[in-house]
């Protein structure tokens, strides 16, 4: 098979890991941040910190309402761009997530990304989160709704041409409290962060289910192009807490440090990704107000 190379040698291996970095900018969204979900999926596995209260510790905080866009480069390489809306419907948030590789990219590992989310703030609860992602010319669409009784249900269908669709339903039923990772954006950037300080949550992606840490370890200034923001840089660190995996010695996990504005806004301002095969950068480029949306 003919292994296509660009830039830095961006080969099938190269391939599958940027699809993973790629998805650190819908975490980063609200953080931004990929999506947290696939931030997490970056993330190597580490020992267990104790848990913090769950609920932001800023209770004044709500997200800014419009749409944050971002851009995408692998070892300084323009890759793709995402969009991320916020809009607010009655009492509930919904966030808009759409990503994808450009057009030069999109000869040798083609990604296309869209992700709604609607969740509560008050307290901060998700209610349904839906998830479509082609990569190359496989589909997937998921669907996580969380129930009133604490139990999370997932829907996902897998389908590529030539072969027959996969489809599953999970159920599970958490014993602590645990958001997707679109709702674990707006609980990230919800705290009210100082260096030195660490927060811990649980996150499902619908498939698996990570304990999440978060630490402040510094403050500095970000370059938006013409002007300066103080950031917090905020060091994520994923554990596995799927029961059908054994245990693991701590290892050092990817280089991720994602840089919240530090002001009301809490804005995802950058997030840099790095591994053996190159540097990942999410920037963002700019923002646009949005308004309320009024429910018919």
């Amino acid at each position: 098979m003919m292994t296509m190379q660009t830039g830095e040698g961006m080969d099938r291996e190269g391939g599958d890991m940027l699809n993973k970095k790629i998805a650190i900018v819908l975490l980063a969204a609200s953080l931004i941040t990929l999506a947290w979900a696939q931030a997490i999926h970056a993330l190597t596995e580490g020992s267990a910190p104790a848990l913090s209260a769950p609920f932001p510790t800023d209770p004044d905080f709500k997200p800014r309402l419009g749409t944050y866009y971002y851009g995408f480069e692998f070892n300084s390489m323009n890759i793709g761009s995402a969009s991320i809306s916020i809009v607010k419907e009655g009492e509930l948030y919904r966030m808009h997530v759409n990503a994808r590789t450009n057009s030069k990219i999109d000869y040798v590992y083609k990604i296309r990304y869209k992700g709604n989310n609607l969740t509560d703030m008050d307290p901060l609860s998700p209610k349904v989160t839906q998830i479509s992602q082609t990569v190359k010319s496989k589909e997937k669409d998921l669907v996580i709704r969380f129930s009133g009784d604490g139990s999370i249900q997932t829907t996902e269908k897998e389908s590529e041409p030539g072969e027959p669709d996969d489809s599953d339903l999970r159920r599970i039923h958490p014993d602590r409290y645990t958001v997707d990772p679109f709702s674990a954006t707006y609980l990230a950037r919800g705290y009210d962060w100082k260096v030195g300080s660490e927060e811990v949550f649980d996150v499902y992606t619908g498939k698996k289910r990570y304990e999440l840490r978060l630490k402040c370890t510094e403050k500095t200034l970000v370059d938006m192009g013409g002007y300066r923001r103080a950031a917090w840089v905020i060091v994520p660190v994923a554990r596995n807490l799927d029961p059908a995996k054994k245990p693991q010695a701590q290892k050092k996990p990817a280089d991720v440090r994602i840089y919240l504005s530090a002001d009301d806004f809490k804005d995802v301002l950058r997030i840099e990704a790095s591994h053996a095969i190159g540097t990942f950068l999410v920037r963002l480029d700019r923002f646009e107000p949005g308004e309320t949306l009024t429910r018919p």
